[in-house]
């Protein structure tokens, strides 16, 4: 009887149109029928005692089904792996932020100083977290709504590059708990970072392309494993940590938006307006909510936090770490990119490398017997302004450069793309030049997308506030009275006065245009 209502639930699992809909009284009806099927005698249970015989057959269809469901998932999900040692298993993940903040600018006019507000649009934040202790890396935030490979690669070498100290919060209110910080930040070696075995991600494209695959199973010598499509429980760890800050911070369910009946979605009037809140007080929000998680004690760690669990690995166990000289090259901000050497007629010995669509020049390069030959590029993503060439023997052919109109500021791989998007649409960008890009994020300042690009441009080192910000970057504007209550007077100097015209946008951005 046993086995035939087993196949009875194994078959209802199905979901095929022949099958009845699994509920408790119709596994009943099942099991009432195959008593009078085999001829059971009317005068034995369950006949005599109907009420108690639904019940008992409730509660084994509850107990079968259950058991059923948990082998099903099980088979679906990955390999069940044992998670007891530290920074073995980490899981990435990325999610868009619905940025209820703005970007504020400074302008000189006419030797006067003003500052207005910039609606922004989604951004991408990127999580990792450590599976056996739970703790949750320095996020890593990206001013874009997708990411790239070349994005995605700085976002590992963020996660695993050793601090010796938290990043300091530029906003009035904001402090660190006691024990609070990143694995990061734990003191174990400068310049050596442990080694990874599983890296687990889910099946976006960016996280299988090639700069990012070989990143990892090559210069990190990690497993890459991508989950199945719909499993998003295979990864639990990241995704929970998301629900952390889904608690102050608003994350888009899904890739469509937010509902029209969100009750965290702004109404039509404030749409109008931007937010008081700076984009540089959402980020250290962000940082603020995640350390201070990793320094609180939680129940399932019995009462220890997930720092408290690293630390103690740390001492009792034998983590292994890379060398240092595996290290510094898994660290590096430059990568290695073959390129052709090439020649125009009638410019001289001197021959050029292209590099998305720039002729890169450099006095290694003058000699036209190159022409034809392969070089090897160490290229910086983040700064494409110049870099080292060699030949394939190893010599070293010096540094090469773009023109001198891309000299004045750096910009990145991602940004050049962008810029050449634009101008093969010649109503947006009519030449392919920084002045000329620059004038089309200052023109286009007041839409979204738009403004998050300049503030992508404007604050190069957002995620690592140590370097400081090449241009003016205002970490907050606050009412007079607030900066005159907070305590942080290095922060309150970058604070401008504020007046009643920063609440009634409209009139004051119109008149600076």
């Amino acid at each position: 009887m046993k086995q035939y209502l087993n196949d009875f639930l194994s078959k209802a699992l199905k979901k095929t149109r022949a099958q009845p809909n699994l509920k408790p009284r119709v596994f009943y009806e099942a099991f009432m029928g195959y008593l009078q099927t085999n001829q059971w005698p009317s005068y034995k249970y369950p006949y005599t005692t109907a009420d108690l015989a639904e019940e008992s057959c409730r509660r084994f269809f509850k107990e079968s089904l259950s058991q059923l469901n948990q082998s099903n998932q099980a088979r679906h999900s990955r390999p069940s792996l044992i998670h007891n040692t530290v920074f073995r298993d980490i899981e990435i993940d990325e999610h868009t932020v619905d940025s209820s903040s703005s970007f504020y600018l400074e302008y000189d006019i006419e030797a006067e100083s003003v500052t207005y507000p910039l609606r922004l649009s989604r951004f991408t934040l990127i999580l990792a977290r450590d599976v056996a202790s739970s703790a949750i890396f320095s996020p890593y935030i990206v001013l874009d709504g997708h990411i790239n490979q070349e994005e995605f690669r700085q976002a590992i070498q963020h996660f695993l590059k050793p601090t010796n100290e938290l990043p300091s919060l530029a906003t009035p209110g904001l402090r660190y708990i006691e024990g609070a910080g990143f694995p990061t930040t734990i003191g174990y070696e400068q310049d050596a970072i442990p080694m990874i075995q599983y890296v687990h991600l889910d099946n976006a494209m960016v996280h299988l392309a090639n700069l990012s695959s070989h990143f990892i199973r090559k210069e990190l010598g990690a497993t890459l494993h991508a989950s199945r499509p719909g499993l998003p429980l295979a990864r639990q760890m990241v995704e929970s940590a998301f629900g952390v800050l889904e608690v102050d911070i608003h994350t888009l369910p899904n890739t469509v938006g937010t509902d029209v009946l969100d009750i965290r979605r702004e109404t039509g009037n404030k749409l109008k307006h931007p937010p008081v809140v700076s984009l540089q007080a959402l980020i250290d929000t962000i940082r603020f909510l995640v350390a201070n998680y990793n320094g609180t004690p939680q129940a399932r760690l019995h009462a220890a936090s997930p720092l408290d669990v690293m630390r103690y690995q740390l001492d009792h166990k034998p983590i292994i770490a890379l060398p240092q000289e595996r290290a510094s090259l898994i660290l590096r901000q430059t990568r290695p990119v073959k390129l052709p050497v090439k020649h125009q007629e009638g410019s001289g010995p001197m021959c050029y490398v292209n590099y998305h669509y720039q002729k890169m020049k450099g006095p290694g390069l003058r000699n036209p017997a190159l022409k034809g030959s392969y070089v090897t590029a160490m290229v910086n993503d983040r700064d494409l302004r110049k870099f080292e060439i060699f030949t394939p023997e190893g010599k070293n052919l010096g540094w090469v450069q773009s023109p001198a109109a891309w000299q004045q500021l750096p910009y990145s791989r991602s940004m050049l793309s962008q810029l050449n998007r634009l101008a093969r649409d010649g109503r947006k960008l009519k030449k392919v030049s920084l002045f000329n890009y620059l004038e089309y994020l200052l023109e286009n300042r007041k839409v979204p997308k738009v403004a998050l690009s300049l503030s992508k441009w404007l604050s190069y080192h957002v995620n690592e506030p140590e370097k400081g910000q090449n241009l003016n970057f205002l970490d907050e504007t606050f009412p007079a009275e607030d900066i005159n209550q907070s305590t942080d007077s290095d922060v309150s100097e970058h604070f401008p006065e504020w007046s009643p015209k920063m609440r009634n946008t409209r009139s004051w951005l119109d008149d600076i245009d």
